[in-house]
């Protein structure tokens, strides 16, 4: 009898199992679940502008690092100039001489310093003019 009543019992979860697996499972409309895809699909969106955000930044960077590359680049130029000219400037020598003839040499070239020839010119025009 306790078997029989065993057998029964199995027999019954057995038939209510094979009746769920036969008519499966509901689909799940609820609002939650379409909420759940709208979230989805935002979460997609964002995760995409984000990843176009990064690589704009990794552009911006390296832009940044080049004209900041530039700049060192300039600025050495520059000091190079500068240490130049300096030594340009010191390497004149100061040489006292009549006007006429200063204006000779700034004419024909010879005056190989440009601000002197052009200072040289400028003063005689001055002294002509007055």
């Amino acid at each position: 009898m306790r078997n029989e009543k065993l057998l029964v019992q199995s027999s019954l979860k057995v038939g209510v199992l094979l009746v769920l697996v036969v008519l499966g499972c509901v689909p799940d409309d609820s609002p939650f679940r379409a909420e759940n895809e709208v979230l989805k699909r935002q979460v997609a969106k964002q995760e995409s502008l984000l990843g176009s955000l990064q690589d704009g930044n990794k552009v911006m960077q390296q832009q940044i690092d080049l004209l900041n590359q530039e700049l060192r680049d300039a600025k050495s130029s520059m000091e190079a100039t500068k240490t130049d000219a300096k030594r340009l400037t010191e390497q004149m020598e100061l040489v006292t001489m009549p006007l006429d003839q200063a204006v000779r040499l700034a004419e024909s070239g010879e005056m190989r310093d440009s601000s002197s020839a052009l200072a040289v010119l400028l003063a005689e025009r001055h002294l002509r003019s007055s």
